[in-house]
């Protein structure tokens, strides 16, 4: 095939892999242990790559047919690019936290992370032949009360909702945060059983969101020693306000939508104050008017505006950061899908 603009397709794969490193808090300016890796990364084609469809490393390998096709196309390299994102995410990955039967889960924190930022797609929500996402068989387990499940037991990507309840709980800067934590953590402490490893990511995830996250564990059929439990009891957290486990992304394809997410934040005592989300409400009913009409350039300038009022409710603390983050980064998908 011919590459019509490889500066283009250079520049964004650069942006794409520059991502993982703000999202894991590394840079090659910042003293260890958060110092960026000096190297590019690289994925080489074969007819006949030595393990799964993909796999990471260095180089990580891909098939000729049809993946190199679509690394090397802009808009395929986004469309096509969970595979590509999966693999890259694999080189983040901390081993602290990582073990067995979550390391193919938990490397998909990174994948929908460049996801989100990169496209409008919501992986999670997308239906099986039953009509079910994966939030809806997710939410299914989680309401079983049956003290026999375990985690493990549902698959993979079903899995995959308990980690991104985490970020619509705490935001994308959670797991920042907590990349960042580990690196800092006393060598003696670092974790190297699978049992400790569990129980270590209890304790500081309850750490970095400032929750006691026990129950949202339990919830979800993590294996959790009772020493585990005691510790981040005395760390003497409060618990969510708002049970994490039942949280769960909407589609946002048009205004209303977002209009429907105020009016649960506002139910869920997100806001300071009636004028809050008021305010919140008359701007996007104003913009959501501009959608009706297709007056494409007033439509983005209100929305940038709607964007800059929510910056101004954050900063006088009229908004929690979990409705300020979502809220935003719905406005974002709303923007990248007008323009």
């Amino acid at each position: 095939m011919t590459m019509e603009n490889p500066e283009a397709l250079i520049e964004q794969w650069d942006e794409i892999a520059e991502s993982y490193n703000t999202f894991v808090g590394i840079d090659r300016k910042s003293p260890l242990p958060h110092t960026g890796l000096d190297r590019q990364h690289r994925y080489v084609a074969d007819v006949q790559i030595s393990a799964g469809y993909m796999h990471a490393g260095y180089p990580m390998m891909i098939p000729i047919d049809p993946a190199a096709s679509h690394v090397v196309d802009p808009n395929l390299a986004l469309v096509r690019g969970w595979g590509f994102w999966h693999e890259m995410g694999h080189e983040y990955q901390q081993n602290a936290w990582k073990w067995g039967d979550i390391t193919e889960v938990s490397v998909n924190i990174y994948t929908l992370y460049i996801q989100e930022k990169f496209t409008d797609v919501q992986r999670l929500l997308q239906t099986s032949d039953d009509g079910k996402s994966h939030y809806d068989r997710a939410m299914e387990f989680v309401a079983d009360s049956s003290t026999s499940k375990k985690f493990t037991d549902i698959d993979g990507m079903d899995q995959l909702v308990f980690f991104k309840q985490l970020q619509l709980a705490y935001g994308w800067d959670f797991y920042t945060d907590l990349h960042i934590a580990y690196r800092e953590m006393d060598s003696k402490d670092i974790p190297t059983s699978d049992q400790q490893k569990k129980d270590m990511l209890l304790y500081m995830t309850s750490k970095v969101s400032g929750h006691d996250l026990v129950s949202f564990y339990q919830k979800w059929g993590w294996s959790i020693t009772d020493e585990a439990i005691e510790k981040v009891r005395a760390l003497h957290l409060p618990t969510p306000t708002v049970p994490i486990e039942t949280l769960r992304e909407l589609p946002v394809e048009t205004v209303n939508d977002l209009i429907r997410s105020v009016e649960q934040f506002e139910k869920e005592g997100e806001f300071k104050g009636s004028n809050t989300s008021r305010s919140l409400k008359v701007h996007l009913t104003a913009v959501s008017h501009y959608e009706e009409q297709g007056a494409d350039e007033k439509l983005v300038k209100h929305m940038e505006g709607f964007k800059l009022l929510l910056d101004q409710q954050k900063e006088k603390e009229l908004i929690s950061e979990r409705a300020y983050k979502r809220l935003k980064a719905d406005a974002d998908l709303l923007l990248m899908k007008w323009q």
